[in-house]
């Protein structure tokens, strides 16, 4: 989108993208200063692009531990809800007691 600039000699300059600012950074900057600021420019959109992929690398990594942390607490509830109904029984068998403590202190030990 075009942008109309006034410059301290009070001239108007219709600016439309990049290359019409470093010309008019040249014309009244002067030329060391336009490729400085090219430069400098490069170096934004580098450092940009390197957090945009940072970024993205910790998104898909909290994706990853969401996933496993659901994954984690489903199978503890499973098995927690396993317990319940075998202590719930008139006469559980204490090795399915103690086959779904086992699992439940795996994972905790796992995970802690």
């Amino acid at each position: 989108m075009p942008h109309v600039l006034t410059t301290k000699d009070a001239k108007n300059h219709t600016v439309i993208d990049e290359a019409d600012i470093l010309s008019l950074v040249e014309d009244y900057a002067g030329y060391d200063i336009r490729v400085w600021l090219e430069e400098w420019l490069a170096e934004q959109r580098v450092e940009t692009e390197d957090a945009i992929k940072t970024a993205n690398e910790i998104e898909a990594e909290i994706d990853n531990l969401r996933d496993h942390h659901r994954e984690v607490l489903s199978n503890m509830y499973e098995e927690a809800s396993w317990l319940m109904k075998l202590t719930g029984e008139y006469r559980p068998k204490r090795s399915d007691i103690r086959e779904c403590t086992e699992k439940i202190w795996n994972v905790l030990v796992r995970e802690i």
